[in-house]
């Protein structure tokens, strides 16, 4: 009671970084304990309940400082006189620091929009951890998800749930899988807001490799998913203004085309008429038996069977030549299509062909070329944009256009090559540029090359020119289509 050490183990001795027990025994306690207040607060404790339980700064003997706990208790005479106090006591620095360091990173974690959870690999997916600032994401509080009143997979939008659990199943039966990212998938917070979310995923295994626990990073995407949308939708009404630009500008030569067959269907037309007024007079006349008017009757079936024939191949030409118009004016639809760029080319070119056919000859080597998956509208833009350049490049009535495809390298490839004017050299590496042209005020906007860069791109493809001045340009556009493989049969015996 005198506040002297009279016995300790060696442990003891070591963790206040003496040798042995033998050289703490006799120091005051106070020797160990940093100020004075603690060991008043121990024996004031003891008094009153004969007890003390608590934690204090220790002092080793090189001055040093740690964190220790203690429990200690009265040890009483005969006569209940406390004549002793003895105590166990633990080192706590390392557990109080690695507490302070989850803290700190609990803190660090809530002042960032990412968001960390654990839960475990169970029905529902109960949630065993989340950091605080899971309110400012989902409107839930942690103590929602860790009393259990909430699980993950309540909070994953109905229509992406199925999808979300197919993934994590897809990856947990990979035993070498420590994680995955997720595709972006909608949450529905507390107050029925619906939000967008990245997230990753890591797994926490068992001494058998089973998952027992998923760990993940989500992330608010919201604004960059509507971001993403809106730009989206920019580029699709910039992508259709192109077109209609194109049209706009095609647009009188395509009337040139359609109005040909116009003209001699309408005047077949009026030549059927008078040979029907013919006949009809020679039927009515009775005058069918004289061999003069027979040959006449023959000769006005033949002539007519000819107008019949060629204005229905007129009708077909204004019929293909509006079908190809309608098809790269229209709006892609959402998903992509099988496509064979081989009929894209020859539409394109139909449209397009009024505006080459007085200067130039168009070549085509179109190969035996596998489908493509694409928005075949997009594709056909690329196509005109690379048509109409190649027409504007060549001077005089003898230019040359010559389009190729053929498939390699799981790629189909599609050459479209002039012999114009050329390109010079310090042009090439900005013609893919936005507004870059060199074309004259009316006859480009110079988003043509650009918006067909971003196309091919945007489909997985790429776009190249080569160009010689002087002897021409060649643009090649590759897309990559999936081979369909022959199923190999193994024989059961």
């Amino acid at each position: 009671t005198d506040g002297v050490l009279i016995h300790a183990n060696p442990s003891f001795a070591k963790i206040w970084g003496y040798q042995n027990e033998a050289e703490v025994i006799g120091k005051p306690i106070n020797n160990f304990l940093a100020g004075e207040e603690i060991s008043l607060e121990i024996i004031e404790s003891i008094k009153a309940s004969g007890k003390w339980d608590g934690e204090f700064t220790a002092v080793r003997k090189d001055g040093s400082t740690f964190r220790a706990q203690a429990s200690a208790n009265s040890v009483h005479d005969t006569e209940g006189n406390t004549v002793a106090l003895y105590s166990s006591v633990f080192d706590v620095t390392e557990i109080r620091n690695s507490e302070e360091m989850l803290s700190e990173s609990n803190d660090m974690i809530s002042s960032t929009p990412a968001v960390a959870l654990r839960w475990r690999n169970a029905e529902g997916w109960p949630v065993e951890y989340v950091s605080d600032n899971v309110k400012n994401l989902l409107g839930y509080t942690a103590e929602e998800f860790l009393s259990g009143k909430v699980a993950y997979s309540e909070i994953i939008h109905p229509e992406d749930l199925e999808v979300f659990g197919i993934e994590v199943a897809k990856y947990s039966s990979d035993k070498k899988a420590r994680g995955f990212s997720h595709d972006p998938y909608r949450v529905i917070t507390k107050d029925g807001e619906t939000k967008w979310i990245a997230d990753r995923t890591n797994f926490r295994r068992d001494e058998n490799g089973e998952i027992t626990h998923f760990r993940g990073i989500v992330l608010d995407i919201t604004e960059q998913r509507n971001i993403q949308e809106e730009r989206k939708r920019l580029e699709n009404s910039l992508y259709q203004s192109d077109k209609m630009a194109s049209i706009g500008q095609l647009s009188a030569g395509v009337a040139h085309e359609i109005n040909n067959p116009i003209g001699f269907i309408s005047s077949n037309l009026n030549t059927m008429k008078e040979y029907l007024q013919e006949l009809t007079e020679l039927f009515n006349g009775n005058e069918l038996e004289s061999s003069e008017n027979r040959e006449q009757i023959d000769e006005l079936i033949i002539d007519f069977g000819e107008a019949i024939s060629e204005s229905q191949e007129g009708a077909e030409r204004v019929k293909n030549i509006v079908a190809d118009m309608k098809g790269f004016s229209r709006a892609d639809s959402v998903e992509m299509e099988a496509t064979n760029l081989n009929d894209g080319l020859t539409s394109t070119l139909n449209i397009v062909w009024n505006q080459l056919k007085y200067n130039c000859k168009v070549e085509k080597e179109l190969g035996d070329i596998p489908e493509v998956e694409c928005f075949p509208s997009k594709i056909n833009q690329v196509f005109l944009n690379l048509l109409v350049n190649a027409g504007h490049a060549i001077e005089g009535d003898s230019g040359l256009i010559t389009i190729k495809t053929w498939a390699a390298d799981g790629n189909v490839h599609v050459s479209i090559r002039d012999n114009g004017c050329g390109i010079p050299k310090e042009n090439l590496p900005k013609l893919f540029d936005a507004f870059f042209t060199t074309k004259e005020v009316g006859k480009g906007t110079g988003l043509g090359l650009n918006l067909s860069h971003d196309i091919i791109s945007n489909h997985g493809g790429t776009i190249s020119v080569t160009s010689e001045l002087g002897k021409g340009t060649e643009f090649e556009v590759a897309l990559p289509f999936e081979e369909i493989r022959e199923p190999i049969l193994i024989p059961l015996d």
